[in-house]
């Protein structure tokens, strides 16, 4: 070969490693953008999953923190893990707010965070100053908050605080609340908020059973009643069925004896479901049992009005005099207020009078057959739209309510030529049930409607 083509045959597989090289290269950086590229989103992907997973966080939080309440009505202090001082029984109201606009006291972001309170049930004062802190735990069995460093006003101005010393634990079991902590780290000491034990119970297992099912007699014999018409039959069942679920919260949840559906029919059962429901909201419960002994003072007049005469339901209830008290003792108990007594429709005795301009008469003969039908469809046609209408002052809408009833009383003795006081108490009370239906809007009933239409008019 000679030394002209050899050098031809070199170049020329110079010229094809050089293009070939280059070819390789180029598919090397392609392979290693590619790569880059793929690792930017599998990085961008994990970026806006865990955005989205502390959004869905965050909203969990709020949801569950914003307006976090918790009646304690007895706490335990540990001091280095030990218990000390004994069970404490007294009432705590704890609250967690969402930190909107800052808290007095404190220099702080808005949004940033929460403010812990509470209060002393027995004084009303603050059990602990408002402590200002941040969420470090969210899981399932538990949320814990801790303090952390603010700028708070004290005698000297305002200085800087270091709060971290304090955390608030909340310890759930599938959702619901157990019992809450106050942290104070900085002495090692917590303080263990809880409801209710078994051993401060205000019953026993075999008594909430027994309330329950006494409770659950009288709603099947308000469900079978001729008196009640109207409605107020189903109606007064399903409100026994709601007394029933209330001791059932306490039996099932607060005490943990076990579980209502084995101690009730399906019926109760059911609606235990919904009541219990609404009893996990601290606020709602509360506000319930404040208003337990008002609400069943309602319900032994239906009963003493059922047992005026001789009928199946009043011949009943009568039999159940000693189990009906023990509800009421139970009431009493549980809302801390006593129950008012029941009075006789037919016996109320005004004082001595010289004007009675409806001839309205005690006199039992002339009652005789004189009971109005169920027409609260009629005075709630009339009487809502004159109450919902405009924005009146509670005096102004009890007068619009009092004037109401006098019309209907009028319209009577108008047609009768005098009134039966059973009358007197049959449109009053079917007026108040209509009223109290726009209560929330206007109207705030007089503590009793007749007591107060027959002042207006004996003189």
């Amino acid at each position: 070969m000679s030394y002209r083509l050899l050098m031809d045959n070199v170049f020329e597989m110079g010229i094809f490693d050089f293009f070939n090289n280059k070819k390789k290269e180029n598919a090397r950086q392609e392979q290693l953008r590619l790569q880059q590229e793929y690792k930017r989103r599998v990085e961008e992907q994990r970026r806006l999953a865990e955005q989205r997973k502390q959004e869905e966080q965050q909203k969990r939080e709020e949801s569950f923190l914003s307006n976090f309440e918790f009646d304690s009505t007895c706490h335990q202090r540990y001091e280095n893990n030990k218990p000390v001082r004994g069970l404490q029984v007294c009432l705590r109201h704890i609250k967690i707010s969402k930190n909107i606009n800052g808290c007095s006291g404190y220099q702080l972001k808005a949004g940033d965070g929460y403010i812990l309170t509470a209060t002393n049930g027995d004084t009303g004062q603050a059990h602990f100053a408002p402590k200002p802190m941040r969420v470090v735990k969210f899981s399932d069995s538990e949320i814990l908050l801790k303090g952390y460093c603010v700028s708070a006003q004290t005698p000297f101005g305002w200085q800087d605080v270091d709060l971290s010393d304090y955390g608030f634990s909340i310890i759930l079991d599938k959702g619901s609340i157990q019992k809450c902590v106050l942290h104070l780290y900085d002495r090692n000491v917590d303080l263990e908020y809880q409801r209710t034990s078994q051993l401060t119970a205000l019953f026993s297992k075999d008594e909430l059973k027994s309330i329950i099912a006494i409770l659950s007699d009288i709603s099947y014999i308000f469900g079978g009643s001729d008196r009640l018409v109207g409605g107020r039959s189903e109606k007064m069942k399903s409100r026994l069925f709601s007394y029933a679920g209330i001791f059932g919260y306490y039996y099932e949840e607060e005490y943990a004896y076990g579980k209502v559906s084995d101690i009730t029919d399906n019926n109760i059962a059911s609606h235990y479901v919904l009541v219990k429901l609404s009893m996990y909201d601290d606020s709602h419960r509360r506000n319930v049992v404040r208003d337990l002994a008002d609400n069943w003072s309602d319900v032994l007049q239906v009963i003493f009005n059922l047992e005026l005469d001789d009928n199946e339901a009043g011949n009943r209830l009568k039999k159940m005099e000693s189990n009906i008290q023990t509800v009421t003792k139970a009431i009493e108990k549980l809302s801390g207020k006593n129950c008012k007594k029941p009075s006789n429709p037919l016996k109320v005795h005004p004082k001595k009078v010289s004007y009675n301009p409806f001839n309205i008469t005690e006199d039992l003969k002339l009652a005789e057959g004189r009971a109005i039908p169920d027409i609260t469809d009629v005075f709630a046609r009339e009487l809502v739209p004159m109450l919902a209408s405009n924005q009146h002052s509670s005096d102004e809408s009890r007068d619009i309510v009092a004037n109401y009833v006098l019309s209907m009383i009028k319209s009577y003795y108008d047609n009768a030529g005098f009134v039966p006081m059973l009358i007197v108490d049959q449109i009053t009370g079917q007026v108040n049930q209509v009223a109290e239906m726009v209560q929330k809007v206007s109207y705030s009933p007089y503590s009793s409607l007749k007591e107060y239409i027959l002042s207006k008019i004996y003189k």
